[in-house]
């Protein structure tokens, strides 16, 4: 199940705007204009070279919730947009919240 961690509840708008405050051109463009055409693409990074793949999985903490942080494939490339994650056990498992997106 899908749950809401952290400060921001994502939306498919905000996933967007995250995704797209990634492009340089996507930034720059003006305010008020349609700019969903300068969003990166997510690739299926199942048609990736995988030794670009990079996925770390942190160590559980006291509850048993793990953190996890995933650079992003987008455009048909491995960037270093990385989506943090956070999987918190529940009775089916696991649920899984996107804490942040961020590049450093």
């Amino acid at each position: 199940m899908l749950v809401q961690v952290g400060p921001v509840a994502y939306t498919a708008g905000k996933l967007q705007w995250a995704i797209g405050m990634y492009s340089r051109r996507f930034r720059e463009e003006k305010e008020g204009r349609d700019r969903s055409a300068l969003v990166p693409c997510v690739t299926d990074p199942d048609l990736l070279d995988t030794s670009g793949e990079k996925l770390r999985v942190y160590e559980p903490d006291a509850s048993g919730a793990f953190a996890v942080e995933y650079d992003m494939p987008l455009d048909g490339a491995w960037s270093d947009l990385t989506a943090s994650f956070v999987l918190l056990p529940s009775p089916n498992g696991y649920d899984l919240g996107l804490y942040d997106m961020h590049v450093l």
